[in-house]
């Protein structure tokens, strides 16, 4: 039998320096030997071994394009096979559209799956993403017993831009006496091309490596706008509508995303609390605002949630059923969590044991 091919094979010499500023997730993998990048790769090379050999290949090509949305989809196909699907990959569509997955169940019933991957709070993350690079700098030149409070940092975009900001704070450290009482604290700033940083040491006796944290990053989250446009999409609409019904649309939600109340709120609406003058309850209705309730041309019989999807885990996914379709879905799909609106949400807990952990993202 002929091997699987490795589609991210191991760096041949030792990097074991994080990913870059600008680097994609992809090719920090390429050249990483820290052992979060080698379980990454074992976890693509074992999954991606579980498709057929075009779709791998496919797959593995549109990971070095676009990572965030291809690593989405192979989890959502490994996933549909672990509950015990067949899959054809991209089947085409009566109109010449393509859903991502056609999964026969047993009992040969069908379900079509199209997969969106939504960038959500794109700025809010990418500040996230901005400031990580920045206390991994730090990080490199910091003490180790004191913790050090990131109060502010500048608007740096490359190392060379935070360069000048990681030696100074490296000046701060040196001039940092041995923590005597855990009072004590040791205040920070300094203005440079890029803007203010502020720093505070504490006192951390039993610190054996460097420790930085902070600050918070205050954001309007859009999660429930993005959701919608998900389902207002005239692209995804028309695969739907192309496709073997019924057709479920898988949403990532990664930990920067939505939870399950967004959803609520974004397919069926939102729940109205009252209160008096006392400001105790008095009662509460639902205000079916919802794309799944207000909008009955929707063509997919519902959507599959899959909640906080990052490399290291995700939960189970929950089910939100299209209120207006009414399908026979396989047992190993109508078992999840499912949520549908009547007069209000109406929650059914998962009759069947975890799953998702099954596909193997990386501890």
């Amino acid at each position: 039998m002929e091997p699987n091919p490795v589609y991210f094979p191991e760096p041949t010499t030792a990097d074991e320096s994080w990913l870059e500023w600008d680097e994609t997730m992809t090719e920090w993998l390429t050249r990483s030997s820290q052992p979060q990048a080698r379980a990454m790769r074992n976890f693509l090379n074992k999954n991606l071994a579980c498709f057929t050999r075009a779709h791998a290949e496919s797959l593995a090509k549109k990971l070095h394009q676009n990572w965030h949305s291809y690593f989405f989809e192979l989890v959502v196909g490994r996933y549909l096979q672990i509950l015990g699907a067949d899959l054809v990959a991209e089947p085409l569509g009566w109109n010449g559209t393509r859903v991502d997955y056609q999964a026969t169940f047993a009992g040969d019933i069908v379900v079509s799956v199209e997969c969106v991957s939504k960038r959500f709070n794109q700025k809010a993350q990418r500040t996230i993403e901005l400031q990580g690079h920045m206390g991994r700098m730090l990080d490199g030149v910091g003490p180790n017993n004191w913790a050090i409070e990131i109060r502010r940092l500048p608007e740096a975009t490359s190392p060379d831009e935070f360069q000048p900001y990681a030696a100074k704070a490296e000046e701060f450290y040196s001039t940092l006496p041995e923590p005597t009482h855990d009072d004590q604290r040791f205040h920070f700033a300094f203005d440079g091309p890029r803007g203010r940083m502020e720093l505070q040491a504490i006192p951390f006796h039993k610190g054996t490596k460097a420790n930085h944290f902070g600050p918070a990053v205050a954001f309007f989250d859009d999660s429930i706008v993005r959701l919608k446009n998900a389902l207002i999409d005239a692209h995804k609409r028309k695969q739907a509508r192309g496709a073997l019904p019924p057709v479920l649309l898988a949403v990532d939600s990664p930990f920067s995303g939505p939870d399950a109340e967004d959803f609520d709120q974004a397919l069926f609406g939102q729940t109205v609390d009252y209160r008096g003058r006392d400001r105790r309850s008095v009662g509460t209705s639902f205000n079916p605002t919802g794309l799944l309730v207000t909008d009955k041309d929707i063509p997919f019989a519902g959507v599959l949630a899959f909640l906080n999807v990052s490399t290291v885990g995700a939960a189970e996914p929950v089910l939100y059923l299209n209120p207006y379709q009414r399908w026979q879905l396989p047992t190993e799909i109508s078992s999840h969590e499912t949520r549908v609106w009547t007069s209000a949400i109406e929650k059914t807990p998962a009759a069947r044991a975890p799953t998702i952990g099954l596909v193997g993202l990386v501890e």
